[in-house]
């Protein structure tokens, strides 16, 4: 009876299928359920071989964890994303690196430990032959030099292209997302702004027969948090937390019923952009209560 038992309480075989689809957070969290998940996990190098770290594990992340983390991968891993990472330093990604020399993607948008140059020094010694991709933006300090060296070192990794194929669009939370796919055939994320000639993220307009003048950082080019696309001075729409709209998307939002203005989707709540919705937004509720108290 104890082994009937036992088997009508082990999960059912589908589901150790699904594991490699979960997200870290997912994975941390199933492997405390029993016995037979937490061996699953540990013990398949494959649903490790891509790592993606963010909140609100990324505030915690030490070296030490990160080394134990990509440890169960057993050498095979080939992609490492570590996204605002900041306690993250050169040591400990180098000891990661040395582990998996296999890394095609790495990721460290944020992580402030890092410095370009230690960067380019990796890359330029040899730890990662296969590189094929880095994404460094948000990290303090890169010059002209580090993005020519680096595009030096992985360009001739990837494949040629005979033109430009892929646009990066402003996307939600201020972050790049690809046009159609998420894998770029560019080796590095940041580029040089053909405006301010600064080191960022360079974004494309989605609109039909955009020209290059609408290329450039966000800091050059004010764009539409929905849609990303750029804005000229007589048609950028505000929010109730001071982002842009285009007027279309402003239009298509619901609407704070004292103010009128709509929640770009960084700082609204789902209660405050289903349609239909009926709320007060945080700044106006704010004022409201002040006025009662006084």
């Amino acid at each position: 009876m104890d082994n009937v038992r036992e088997v009508e309480s082990a999960p059912h075989e589908a589901l150790f299928f699904s594991l490699r689809y979960l997200s870290l957070p997912d994975l941390l969290t199933i492997q405390r359920v029993c016995k037979s998940f937490r061996e699953a996990i540990n013990g398949d190098p494959l649903i490790w071989r891509s790592i993606r770290v963010e909140n609100p594990i990324s505030r915690n992340l030490r070296d030490d964890y990160l080394l134990k983390l990509t440890a169960k991968a057993q050498g095979q891993l080939t992609s490492l994303t570590l996204v605002g990472c900041w306690r993250i330093t050169e040591d400990g990604l180098l000891q990661v690196i040395r582990s998996n020399p296999f890394i095609t993607k790495l990721c460290v948008p944020g992580c402030t430990c890092l410095s370009p140059g230690g960067l380019v020094k990796l890359v330029e010694g040899g730890g990662l032959p296969r590189l094929r991709h880095l994404s460094l933006h948000g990290l303090y300090n890169i010059t002209h030099e580090h993005l020519h060296r680096l595009n030096s070192l992985l360009s001739p990794r990837n494949q040629p292209l005979s033109q430009r194929s892929r646009r990066r669009l402003y996307g939600v939370q201020n972050m790049a997302i690809t046009d159609g796919n998420e894998d770029t055939h560019q080796s590095l994320d940041i580029e040089i702004c053909p405006k301010c000639k600064g080191t960022r993220l360079v974004f494309d307009c989605p609109r039909d027969g955009s020209s290059h003048e609408c290329r450039g950082c966000i800091f050059c080019i004010p764009r539409c948090e929905e849609c990303g696309q750029c804005l000229c001075p007589d048609e950028i729409e505000m929010t109730f937390c001071a982002d842009l709209l285009c007027p279309p998307c402003w239009l298509n939002l619901p609407k704070c019923l004292l103010c009128n203005r709509p929640g770009c989707a960084r700082h609204a709540g789902p209660h405050a952009r289903s349609p239909g919705a009926h709320f007060v937004c945080e700044s106006c509720h704010y004022h409201q209560t002040s006025l009662l108290l006084c």
